[in-house]
């Protein structure tokens, strides 16, 4: 996500640089058209609304992120001064993967196997 306000940022500084060669050409009197004064002043706008929000999102995901690891310092923080006195510290259960159906049958204790012969014994016994 960075890397996409990296980019905006830098499209942002070329329109900029684009719109300063368009307008020296302008004011040298090599180029004097009113579309060149047109386009000099959207790839002026463009250029600054694309550094603007370039800039303004990668400092908000860098804020988050300094945020995440200050909490996550705050945690390590509390952990340790639980265990330093004494208390017993509560382990987050990890949630469990997602079990196929021969690891579940293999839980219970029945063999697929077994499973797939019943389901034949009823299918001949219609």
């Amino acid at each position: 996500m960075k890397w996409s306000y990296t980019i905006r940022s830098l499209a942002g500084i070329y329109l900029l640089w684009t719109t300063f060669g368009m307008v020296q050409g302008l004011l040298d009197g090599t180029a004097s058209t009113q579309w060149f004064w047109l386009f000099s002043i959207f790839f002026g706008v463009m250029g600054v609304i694309f550094l603007y929000t370039g800039m303004k999102g990668w400092a908000k995901i860098n804020k988050e992120e300094k945020e995440q690891q200050a909490k996550a310092m705050e945690e390590a923080k509390a952990k340790k001064s639980q265990l330093l006195a004494g208390q017993h510290v509560e382990e987050i259960p990890e949630e469990p993967e997602e079990m196929n159906e021969t690891e579940e049958s293999q839980e219970v204790g029945e063999e697929p196997a077994e499973e797939e012969d019943r389901d034949e014994d009823l299918n001949q016994d219609k």
